[in-house]
């Protein structure tokens, strides 16, 4: 019977944007995750954001006294989100299903503790991403996220537009969290971390508020929030938001070897996985000195020294540049700057407009199938300002 429950809950997963396919892994994480009356009420909510009251009508044999403390309890185990809302007058409590990403992923491993339940957790989210998740998240034709450059790589002379600076976007969110990646984190209880640091995934917003109220991300300073950025940057990492000029309800710095979308650009050979910025890198050939230093700063091999360059210069892969400028920043002879692209798509206006894309853009390639259009009402509480 529980694992009935389980398997209901994997293909009610499943709809959500970022995907959650039928695994042995995910039925491991779930059990961990979950108590089989959780899961349950898991799927009494559905996609829906709903009060305790009408999850309680849905139920049937359930008291809406019961059923609130269970979801509280699901609110503070990082399983749901809760919100408060208020509209002519009337104040209501929200409960909604987090979707496996942005949700039960990042709040898996956001407080950064090693016990031997985040130590299974992450085996098993790490084979779940090799056994079809990487795929199936990124099946759409439609990038869910986008590159933004480091400022430091861009000429003061070139236009550069608030969406496309990180600290813009930063210093345009009320609030601001930081909590551990859970990618990096959950390389190093695998025994596959990397040594870059991990405190530094930034949360905003609703959802900010909502990790910090439950102990799993502790809210910061825009001050703060600028310090971590030129941490990252220092540390060799690509920031990531949302593909809207919105952003989304994170920026991430990520790296090639722990990123879920990093690590499909290289093993999953889905070069589309993440929009590139609006700029590209290039080589002055007249400075390089072929010290490899943009190679060992590149996270999709697109740049470093190359046999078939004139007299053994760094090249520049058009195809696989992302544009995130960790090449130029520490690059000792000056000899790669950033451009404009030739050819390049704006992020979308707003969350659901990338919501929609996405959706549609797994839906035509007869990959998603099952991911309905109502879904991009639902699920875009995840993104910022819905």
């Amino acid at each position: 019977m529980h694992d009935e429950v389980y398997t209901k809950l994997q293909r009610l997963l499943d709809t959500f944007l970022l995907a959650a396919p039928a695994a042995p892994s995910l039925l491991e994480i779930l059990r961990i995750r979950f108590t089989p009356k959780e899961a349950e009420v898991a799927l009494l909510l559905g996609s829906n954001r709903q009060t305790a009251a009408a999850v309680a009508a849905a139920a049937a044999d359930q008291s809406q006294n019961v059923l609130q403390t269970i979801l509280e309890e699901m609110a503070n185990k990082g399983l749901v989100f809760k919100e408060t809302k208020t509209r002519d007058g009337l104040t209501q409590v929200l409960y909604s299903l987090l979707p496996t990403a942005v949700g039960l992923w990042e709040t898996s491993f956001a407080k950064g503790e090693r016990s031997p339940e985040t130590e299974k957790l992450a085996h098993y989210w790490r084979e779940y991403y090799d056994s079809g998740w990487g795929k199936m998240m990124h099946s759409s034709s439609t990038s869910f996220c986008r590159v933004i450059p480091i400022a430091k790589s861009i000429d003061s002379g070139q236009e550069v537009y608030s969406y496309e600076r990180a600290s813009d976007l930063i210093k345009q969110q009320d609030y601001a969290c930081v909590l551990h990646c859970a990618c990096r984190t959950a390389a190093v209880l695998d025994g596959k971390g990397c040594g870059k640091p991990t405190e530094v995934c930034m949360h905003f917003g609703r959802m900010a508020r909502f990790l910090v109220e439950k102990g799993y991300g502790r809210q910061i300073t825009t001050d703060e929030a600028l310090s971590i950025l030129d941490l990252t940057e220092k540390a060799g990492l690509v920031h990531e938001v949302g593909n809207s000029k919105e952003m989304g309800v994170a920026l991430c710095s990520c790296c090639k070897c722990c990123c879920t979308q990093l690590r499909a650009t290289r093993e999953l050979l889905k070069l589309d996985a993440l929009a590139p910025s609006r700029f590209i890198a290039q080589v002055d050939q007249e400075l390089c000195i072929v010290c490899g230093v943009c190679g060992e700063r590149c996270q999709v091999d697109a740049v470093g020294p190359a046999e078939s360059c004139p007299e053994g210069t760094s090249k520049v892969n058009v195809i696989r540049c992302i544009g995130c400028g960790l090449c130029v920043t520490e690059c000792p002879a000056e000899a790669i700057s950033m451009k404009v692209r030739e050819s390049y798509e704006e992020p979308f206006d707003t969350g659901r407009e990338l919501a929609k894309a996405f959706v549609d853009g797994a839906k035509n390639g007869g990959r998603r199938s099952g991911v309905g259009d109502k879904m991009i009402g639902d699920t875009v509480k995840t993104l910022p300002g819905q």
